[in-house]
């Protein structure tokens, strides 16, 4: 029999300790020159940023970010996003047929991200938390550049200004993403849930729901809904 399912998956990501090897800035021989330049100007033009986020929605949190008019999810980078990791968490909030999944019910186990960045890019790495070497052993070396975190989605920059990087994660958070997927294993069912994925009931939206202040600081970006 097949069911329609529409959820709203919300993913929340929360600051963890900073990273042991500090993430070196791409930009940052760039941002003298760039400062400079600005003074210079008595007219500010309008800029690749500034043309991204013209008239988009604007959250802040652990990242700022930016819902634009078309439903573009824009994240704003910067190097302390570089220097710690998170705990990416998703969670639905909303659900329209409740027999396999339930409001509120994690999707998967939440995870440890970091980012990266070049040039070109922003990479988003899931981090190895449970192979662990003592700080000053003599195999520390060796391990370092055995025991990589592997990348697992590349971003390209959007438009940057100064130190901060502009990367779309719409499709992150949009498409049937594996790691953000709704449709999983239930555990108040045997067996996996046949579904298929509509892009075109899927899409992002501001949520109402602020949360509380705690030592962890969180940031839930705009939910999404899927219609499976």
């Amino acid at each position: 029999m097949n069911k329609q399912l529409i959820l709203a998956a919300t993913a929340v990501l929360l600051a963890c300790s900073p990273l042991h090897a500090e993430q070196m800035w791409p930009f940052s021989s760039k941002k003298k020159k760039a400062a400079k330049v600005e003074k210079t100007d008595s007219v500010k033009k309008e800029d690749k940023f500034d043309k991204a986020v013209k008239g988009a929605w604007k959250g802040s949190g652990l990242f700022d970010y930016y819902l634009t008019k078309t439903g573009e999810l824009l994240l704003a980078v910067t190097p302390r996003n570089l220097k710690a990791s998170y705990l990416l968490a998703n969670r639905i909030s909303e659900i329209s047929q409740n027999s396999n999944f339930v409001a509120g019910q994690m999707l998967g186990d939440p995870f440890m991200i970091r980012f990266s960045a070049d040039t070109s890019n922003v990479y988003l790495h899931k981090v190895n938390h449970w192979e662990r070497v003592a700080p000053n052993d003599p195999i520390e070396k060796s391990f370092r550049r055995n025991v990589q975190d592997p990348i697992t989605r590349t971003f390209k920059i959007k438009a940057s200004r100064n130190d901060t990087l502009l990367i779309d994660v719409t499709s992150f958070f949009v498409s049937n993403d594996k790691l953000l997927t709704p449709i999983r294993q239930s555990p108040l069912v045997p067996g996996e849930m046949s579904a298929t994925y509509d892009a075109a009931g899927s899409k992002l939206f501001r949520s109402s729901k602020r949360t509380s202040k705690s030592p962890a600081s969180s940031i839930t970006t705009p939910s999404r809904t899927a219609t499976r």
